[in-house]
């Protein structure tokens, strides 16, 4: 199963804006105003706390848009993003425009589509931008330092994986498997079909068919149906980690099942509207072919 496509809102270099300026402008469009700099904001509730400063860790919410189309929107897919707040790549970035707040604030930025591409994404900037701006609705939700921010990380992940335990352990359970291989890495797998002997190495191409399921049984895709296996690299990050682990324990021609911990597969973003964040995954595979 392929990696999900991820947009991450880089954290890029640059030099700090001082944070007692005051966002007082000239006004603009559609009642943004204008810092010094350049920055077009709209305040949405801004209360009185200490505003964020250069090598703070911040949780927020966002929403990209360019013109008409959202590019990200981070209150559907269920999770905020996570950004330590290290330098500010140009003047009138978002970057810039979070030192204007503080934790619980929330605002909107118009910023330079030229500028955030290229200096922020290094990447063209897409044609049809309309105003050549991007529009970032921001919701600060915390502001902790770094250390903070690690701890809560790993006592989230912890949270993750002892869940993640429970309920493969009822998957195996109720499904009346009992004849599991558990590897170091957390992956469990149950052989159904011994192949060839010819065992699968790091770098070759492989092709497999598989059947991806929720632990609930619900099915998310189906290559069978699509009569096309999946063809990738193994052990170069082509698909999630748990494949790799697990299509390199096969021979050509054998079945298993693996039973996927989300931290092996698609983690706290899932993937899509068919995988929710931190949902363990079943796949029924079969490696049909080894390439040299």
């Amino acid at each position: 199963m392929r990696k999900k496509a991820k947009f991450l809102f880089p954290v890029v270099i640059g030099m700090l804006v001082s944070c007692q300026s005051s966002m007082v402008g000239n006004g603009g469009d559609d009642d943004f105003a204008r810092t010094a700099s350049g920055l077009e904001y709209k305040v949405h509730k801004q209360g009185t706390r200490k505003n964020i400063a250069l090598n703070d860790a911040v949780v927020f919410h966002m929403r990209l848009k360019a013109g008409d189309e959202v590019l990200r929107d981070t209150w559907k897919e269920g999770v905020a993003l996570n950004m330590v707040l290290d330098e500010i790549p140009f003047e009138g970035s978002f970057e810039e425009g979070l030192t204007y707040l503080a934790e619980g604030d929330s605002a909107s930025f118009h910023v330079d589509a030229d500028s955030l591409y290229e200096k922020s994404f290094g990447a063209p900037k897409p044609s049809g931008l309309e105003n050549n701006k991007v529009v970032f609705d921001v919701k600060v939700d915390k502001v902790v330092s770094e250390d903070e921010l690690e701890r809560d990380k790993e006592v989230e992940e912890l949270r993750v994986k002892l869940e993640n335990e429970e309920q493969i352990n009822t998957y195996l359970r109720n499904n009346k498997i009992f004849e599991v291989e558990k590897d170091l890495s957390g992956l469990y797998m149950v052989r159904k079909k011994k192949g060839n002997g010819e065992k699968v190495e790091e770098g070759q191409r492989v092709a497999v068919h598989y059947i991806g399921k929720l632990v609930n049984g619900q099915v998310f895709d189906n290559s069978y149906e699509k009569e096309e296996p999946m063809v990738f690299t193994l052990g170069k990050g082509e698909v999630i980690s748990g494949w790799d682990i697990g299509i390199a324990k096969l021979e050509q021609g054998e079945k298993a099942i693996l039973v996927v911990p989300s931290y092996l597969g698609y983690g706290a973003e899932g993937a899509g509207t068919t995988i929710p964040p931190d949902s363990p995954l079943v796949f029924e595979v079969e490696l049909v072919a080894v390439q040299e």
